[in-house]
């Protein structure tokens, strides 16, 4: 089992302290583990990784990524829970401007 999970303590306090570009790499990292350890074991990603790395993104006004981001969590095998559905949902806002159903298809 990989220990990946610790670091995501240090991307949050690196988001407190204002050091966002750390956090961003630190989340990019480990979201390409968790990518890389699902295609192994045929296991859902989890989303916390692509779901905190969203919010650094609106915080950052960077809404093109942020939309990349979701997209990239809602094409990944999910683990079980409801956040797959909380994060469709918050895609297709992003996405207002789109038919949902056409935006759903493209998912």
């Amino acid at each position: 089992m990989n220990n990946y999970y610790k670091f995501q303590g240090y991307a949050k306090e690196c988001i407190a302290s204002g050091k966002y570009q750390d956090a961003e790499i630190i989340l990019i990292r480990i979201i390409e583990i968790n990518e890389d350890n699902s295609i192994l074991s045929g296991e859902g990603v989890a989303p916390a990784y692509y779901l905190e790395l969203a919010k650094l993104y609106k915080k950052m006004k960077e809404h093109e990524k942020d939309e990349i981001v979701l997209h990239g969590f809602l094409v990944q095998i999910k683990a079980r829970g409801q956040t797959p559905k909380k994060t469709l949902e918050s895609y297709l806002k992003l996405k207002k401007d789109q038919d949902p159903e056409i935006v759903k298809k493209n998912i």
